[in-house]
C-alpha cells in the first residue's frame, strides 16, 4: 500500500466514523483533509521555493484537520 492509499483509507475511516456517530464536523474535516492534500500534491509539480513553502503549509494543515476530526469525533 503506498502513502496515498494509506492516507485515503485514513480519511475514509474518519468520514465513516463521523457518519456512524452522527458527527457532521468530522465529515467536513475529512473533506478539508482531502482538499488540502490535493493542493499540496499539485504544488509538488512546481519547482520554486514559494511552492515548497506552500506545499509544506498545506501538508501541515491537512494533518491538523485529521487531528481536528479526531477531536470532533471524541467530543
Amino acid at each position: 500500500m503506498n502513502k496515498n492509499t494509506a492516507g485515503a483509507v485514513l480519511v475514509l475511516i474518519i468520514a465513516a466514523a463521523g457518519l456512524v456517530y452522527d458527527k457532521p464536523w468530522a465529515w467536513g474535516f475529512a473533506a478539508a483533509t482531502c482538499a488540502l492534500a490535493f493542493l499540496a500534491e499539485k504544488l509538488s509539480e512546481l519547482d520554486t521555493v514559494g511552492a515548497a513553502i506552500l506545499r509544506l503549509g498545506f501538508a501541515l494543515l491537512s494533518w491538523a484537520t485529521v487531528v481536528a476530526a479526531f477531536i470532533a469525533l471524541t467530543a
